[in-house]
């Protein structure tokens, strides 16, 4: 045989496993995409129907395999049959029913409609001390008949910068912003917007009040200060509105407690 055929052979013959390696490989891959989340695992669902407060026994269970992509993190599977045998459910469970984590539940939905009907009235009353707190706190800080006046505006020089007001020091949330932690700092005319605290306004905005911790070197805005001769802003009402609501919430929260405690105790 001529050295010309048998190279041709030899290629014919590498050029062809070539390709039916390439296909078994495809096929392959292509078979475990199609396959996935198809792969069977043992959930448990309930045998009879049963009630809140039954006790669980291995006759109320059993296994059943289905495809890992229908079972979510909220059924119980089959491996953590003993981890639920002898717990009672708190929810009723439907014969074929999967058995959720959710029926052991350590509250149901009565306990929990009785205990807002219990608390309700102490909510109604934290809700109108809440209100009546932050009312009282933006008569005291702001007037309504002080009129506030508006903040000047920004000098650009000839290389349209204008100077801003930054912080020089870390500031606490609720702190006071001394004139000592301001300095002015020449911004380009692209990052100057009307949120930003003019340096000609140092002494107006010095002794104001941070509703927002600051760094130090970040530029002040109007939104971040709070003191009878600024604009009011959003976030210091929703500031205070929060303060209010924590100092009456613990009542609430007492009240809760003890429904609970006294329906466990009642069981």
């Amino acid at each position: 045989m001529s050295p010309f055929l048998r190279g041709l052979g030899v290629g014919i013959t590498i050029s062809v496993l070539g390709a039916g390696t390439f296909a078994a490989v495809t096929t392959r891959k292509y078979l475990a995409r199609v396959h996935q989340g198809w792969a069977t695992r043992p959930a448990l669902l309930l045998t009879h129907d049963v009630a809140p407060g039954h006790v669980l026994t291995e006759e109320d269970l059993t296994e059943v395999l289905l495809p890992e992509q229908f079972l979510t993190s909220a059924w119980v599977p089959g491996p953590e049959r003993a981890t639920v045998l002898g717990k009672a459910v708190t929810l009723p469970v439907e014969k074929d029913a999967p058995l959720l984590w959710t029926s052991f539940a350590l509250y149901h939905p009565e306990q929990v409609s009785a205990c807002i009907a219990a608390v309700h009235p102490g909510f109604q009353q934290a809700l109108d001390r809440t209100r009546a707190e932050l009312l009282a706190s933006l008569s005291q800080e702001a007037p309504p008949s002080r009129a506030v006046p508006p903040p000047p505006p920004f000098q650009f020089d000839a290389d349209r910068q204008a100077l801003v007001l930054v912080t020089t020091a870390e500031v606490k949330k609720g702190d006071r912003i001394e004139a000592s932690a301001l300095e002015a700092r020449k911004l380009p005319r692209a990052l100057v917007t009307a949120s930003l605290v003019p340096a000609e306004a140092l002494k107006s905005v010095a002794g104001a009040v941070a509703v927002v911790p600051l760094a130090a070197g970040e530029p002040v805005r109007w939104q971040f200060l709070a003191d009878p001769k600024q604009p009011r802003s959003v976030a210091l009402c929703a500031r205070q509105l929060e303060e209010a609501g924590e100092n009456n919430a613990p009542a609430l929260e007492q009240q809760v407690q003890a429904f609970f405690n006294e329906t466990r105790e009642g069981r």
